[in-house]
């Protein structure tokens, strides 16, 4: 098993001068992680206020800055990935470090939530990503499919956990290696190149674990509940093969 990446969310009321007063935070937080700052072009004040307004792109991270929460995107770098207690700590790091800089600007919090992309990859890469997940869904679903291939297979569910909700996504994934090469004269495509997919280089499963703290929504911070979501993301990587009953099948 492997930690694909990491989102983290911070909510909050509308704020419609948001972009305007954290300005000095953008740069600043941009400047000293060498990061690069993207307008989305969205000035229309009609647009939904979760549209991102603003980015912030770095080697480690991505930051999608709305009208009403943070979204942040952490990928673990690939010799932490396999270690979940080290990629947890490392997605709280960038976490805690980005909030420092954007919360300077007071906020009216809601709630945060934490998503982590986990996956199991198969012994060695299969067809598709139907026959990848295959094993699971006779596992899980009792249901007569007289010798037919699975095409599809994707189940969610979840839970309230005393004041958090925490729901589970799983299915199954295919990773292609994709080449561009250049066409012929006469079969030039608008894009001035053909596409080559090659062999699927890795298939397995995939499971999205949704932890957040929306039954309590606004009682605390931003830090002291993403602390706590962590030590529960954290515990529920371990035990989700055994949770799931598929302690043979993800590992």
């Amino acid at each position: 098993m492997r930690v694909a990446n990491f989102q983290v969310a911070v909510a909050f009321e509308i704020e419609p001068e948001l972009i305007l007063s954290l300005g000095p935070s953008i740069r600043a937080l941009a400047t000293r992680t060498q990061g690069r700052i993207h307008d989305a072009g969205v000035g229309d004040p009609d647009f939904p206020p979760d549209v991102p307004r603003i980015v912030i792109q770095t080697k480690q991270f991505l930051v999608n800055i709305s009208l009403n929460r943070f979204d942040i995107h952490a990928t673990p770098p690939r010799h932490l990935q396999e270690n979940h207690s080290a990629a947890v700590q490392f997605a709280q790091t960038v976490a805690g470090d980005v909030l420092g800089e954007l919360l300077k600007v007071p906020v009216s919090y809601a709630w945060s939530g934490i998503v982590a992309h986990l996956k199991y990859p198969s012994e060695k890469p299969l067809a598709s990503a139907p026959m990848a997940v295959a094993p699971i869904f006779h596992q899980l679903i009792n249901i007569p499919h007289s010798g037919k291939p699975l095409s599809s297979f994707e189940v969610r569910f979840g839970y309230q956990e005393d004041d958090l909700f925490r729901s589970i996504k799983l299915g199954g994934y295919a990773t292609q290696n994709i080449r561009f090469k250049s066409v012929a004269e006469g079969e030039q495509t608008a894009a001035g190149f053909g596409v080559e997919v090659a062999d699927i280089v890795e298939t397995g499963v995939q499971v999205f674990l949704d932890v957040n703290n929306k039954p309590s929504a606004g009682k605390k911070t931003p830090i002291d509940d993403l602390k706590r979501l962590f030590e529960v993301c954290e515990k529920s990587i371990l035990t989700l093969p055994e949770e799931l009953n598929l302690k043979e099948l993800l590992k």
